[in-house]
């Protein structure tokens, strides 16, 4: 028999006004349920949504429940109907995406048998608040009594669990380190790229991501104004849809000679034409200081682009030895690592190897269907 999992997604964005819309636009959703279908296991997805409908898509069931109106529930909301979903389904494993929403996770482990393993998996969530003492030992303990209802927790790496701890997040529970997704995007023919996007540069350099403090543009831009003089044929392009930083972007871009003459700031691109630029790329470069996982990190090594990436865990567990690592927030590392890079042989065979080795849909599909396996197999006592 196969391994019965119910996907299960809690948060929507109320913009999409139909199943069909929202299906469109949440790859990572699509993409999880029929990679684990390719791996032998039957999955139904249960998504909150502003109605009740239900559809078959790339060959598995989505359930859509009208369960509240609000796009994200409030962390201790039980959310009955869509509990009730889950338990009509009758899963061995339900796969709650995020840690956020511990009152659903009460309310399953009331609900479902005790053979029902619950795996919440981890998409870089905001940490519940942080009280004054003497609220914060009060709240932790509630955060624990219901991580104490899942089985388990997946990580892209096993340190990110470490943020959660001071929240309630038993030391001891079982961390599964699995990329939390992946992707479909493929490379075009480099000249084509070029061709269509107008990226030059040798090599071509390329920023995807908000500008944010989180993804700090401001560092890289200091270390490609350390690094340009030095490579003196690279250009970087950089993508993206605002941010706070927009404004600061902008000043620090056209106040720089070498910024100005050899940054290109592209603004937003839609995602069903990143392929293109990612093809014509040779580095992605990213000052990122937390992530989940690193969804332009993936895209881009999907296309054979070089990471030149900051040292944080996700990004360690995503690229190996794919490429180049650095300090967050330090501009001379960075400078340092874009130069090393750029004087080695740019192999986008090598990286789009190392990509389908680990970070493929099928590959994803196939560890976490192992690992749900050998967890209902090898079932812990339940932490207390």
């Amino acid at each position: 028999m196969p391994l019965e999992i119910v996907q299960l997604n809690l948060a929507f964005d109320r913009r999409f006004g139909t199943p069909e819309a929202l299906l469109a636009a949440y790859h990572t959703l699509t993409g999880w349920s029929a990679a684990l279908a390719r791996a032998g296991a039957a999955v139904d997805t249960i998504q909150r949504f502003s109605r009740n409908s239900e559809l078959n898509h790339g060959g598995s069931r989505y359930r859509f429940i009208d369960d509240g109106g609000r796009g994200v529930p409030q962390p201790w909301d039980p959310l009955t109907q869509t509990v009730q979903a889950v338990v009509d389904a009758r899963p061995d494993v339900v796969h709650v995406n995020g840690l956020t929403f511990p009152g659903c996770v009460r309310a399953l482990r009331a609900a479902l048998s005790s053979d029902t393993a619950i795996v919440l998996q981890d998409h870089s969530g905001a940490v519940p608040r942080a009280w004054p003492w003497p609220l914060a030992p009060l709240s932790a303990a509630r955060w624990h009594r219901a991580f104490a209802d899942c089985d388990a927790c997946t990580f892209t790496a096993r340190a990110l669990a470490d943020r959660w701890h001071r929240y309630g997040l038993p030391r001891e529970v079982t961390v599964l380190e699995i990329p939390e997704a992946s992707t479909t995007i493929a490379p075009i023919d480099r000249r084509e790229a070029v061709a269509e996007t107008g990226i030059t540069g040798l090599p071509a350099l390329l920023w995807v991501g908000r500008l944010d403090a989180n993804k700090d543009p401001l560092t890289v831009l200091a270390a490609l104004a350390q690094a340009l003089p030095q490579l003196p044929g690279a250009r970087c392009s950089m993508i993206s849809q605002g941010g706070e930083l927009e404004g600061t972007v902008r000043q620090r871009v056209g106040d720089d000679a070498i910024l100005r003459d050899r940054v290109t700031l592209v603004g937003s691109v839609p995602h069903d034409r990143m392929h293109v630029y990612y093809s014509a790329a040779d580095i992605l470069v990213s000052g990122s200081h937390h992530e989940g996982s690193g969804y332009a990190v993936i895209e881009a090594m999907a296309c054979g682009v070089r990471p030149c990436v900051t040292d944080i865990p996700a990004f360690r567990a995503l690229t190996g030895p794919a490429g180049a690592m650095w300090t967050p927030g330090d501009a001379a590392s960075c400078a340092r690592a874009l130069i090393t890079l750029a004087g080695q042989p740019l192999d986008r065979a090598a990286v789009r190897a190392h990509f389908d080795a680990h970070l493929h849909w099928n590959v994803i599909g196939d560890r976490t269907v192992r690992a749900y396996q050998t967890l209902l197999a090898d079932r812990h006592p339940r932490l207390s």
